[in-house]
């Protein structure tokens, strides 16, 4: 059971690759800027 699924989801990674790659570090970006302006507005 385990098998198929992670082969399944090999298949939709390699087929969805480089755009989920994309979002994934669109919304990285996004996560650590805001991380970055917290710990700003954090330290006095």
């Amino acid at each position: 059971m385990r098998d198929a699924f992670s082969q399944r989801r090999q298949v939709i990674l390699e087929k969805l690759g480089p755009s989920l790659n994309s979002v994934v570090q669109l919304q990285w970006g996004r996560f650590m800027s805001l991380l970055i302006l917290a710990k700003q507005d954090l330290t006095p």
